[in-house]
């Protein structure tokens, strides 16, 4: 039987929640343990720092303010195919880290979602430093079988940079700028992201986190499938890199997935909120999108004599 009681805290968390109630949003969940950056994250996809008003506090590191009122919930509004759109990131306030043997981690980001009186979260990101745990693969696993978009966001990809220039070079130089050294070094380094990548496809991979939707498209279609390297297409596109600071969250060299992370929230995911998602089948995340979130679209969109 899953557990289900709440730890004194936990409940504090949903109770300060507030239904959501603006006609056009997106409620995205945002999860991981305590110190991976999920407040700075949701800062620097708003263009904030922790100092700027309506800012999620940051508690540890340079952008330290503890002077800010804890909440779990940051929205901020765009303007997309002339309709105002609410994009709400709710942080699960770094529960992901915690050991309570009376309430697993699932049930407390449905108590979540129970609180904010929504059917289903449109996403749910997964902010992670050095290697996504077992229990959070689970919890994706579980998310993905309800058609819910799935994030893996390794944070912090500034600190993985500057490590591994200090094992290339020997050496890693605070008086001048890492977006120099990344250029000098730009060939090894971008080899040790593709090993990073490499690593987190295959333990995504290994904890058959998408295989239900693999399966579910060759069982409604007589579509010709490599399954292994179209999953692990789809794995990729689901893992991101970025340095979640407002100055650096767009920069392509120190947070290499940054823009196209804000992108396919922004665009791509409001598009499909609002039912009017132009298929794109030579974009990823388009790809990605309508296998998870539109999947009966798929006989139609193929030939049946098609590889992938």
């Amino acid at each position: 039987m899953e557990k289900t009681k709440l730890t004194y805290e936990e409940e504090q968390v949903i109770k300060n929640l507030d239904p959501i109630i603006f006609p056009n949003c997106l409620n995205i969940a945002v999860v991981g343990k305590t110190g991976v950056g999920k407040s700075s994250f949701i800062n620097a996809i708003r263009n904030l720092t922790c100092k700027d008003q309506n800012a999620a506090d940051v508690k540890s590191g340079s952008e330290s303010c503890d002077h800010k009122e804890e909440r779990s919930e940051f929205s901020y509004r765009i303007t997309n195919s002339n309709v105002e759109i609410e994009i709400n990131l709710i942080d699960t306030m770094g529960h992901m880290g915690n050991i309570n043997p009376q309430c697993d981690n699932f049930s407390f980001i449905e108590s979540v979602k129970n609180a904010l009186k929504i059917v289903e979260f449109d996403a749910i990101i997964f902010i992670y430093e050095g290697r996504l745990t077992s229990e959070e693969l689970s919890i994706a696993k579980r998310y993905v079988e309800k058609n819910v978009l799935i994030f893996f966001v390794m944070n912090k990809m500034n600190n993985f940079l500057i490590d591994n220039i200090r094992q290339i070079t020997g050496n890693y130089s605070y008086n001048r700028s890492l977006n120099d050294q990344y250029n000098e070094n730009k060939k090894e380094l971008n080899q040790c992201v593709e090993k990073e990548m490499d690593a987190v496809i295959n333990l995504i991979d290994r904890n058959m986190v998408f295989n239900c939707i693999v399966e579910s498209i060759q069982a409604s279609t007589s579509l010709i499938l490599n399954s292994d390297d179209y999953k692990k297409k789809i794995i990729k596109n689901s893992i991101y890199f970025i340095t979640s600071t407002k100055e650096d969250f767009l920069n392509e060299c120190i947070s290499k997935d940054g823009f196209r992370l804000k992108t396919e929230i922004e665009q791509y995911l409001v598009h499909a909120k609002l039912n009017n998602f132009n298929i794109d089948l030579f974009d990823p995340f388009s790809e990605r999108l309508i296998r998870i979130k539109k999947k009966y679209l798929i006989s139609n969109l193929f030939k049946d004599t098609k590889k992938i």
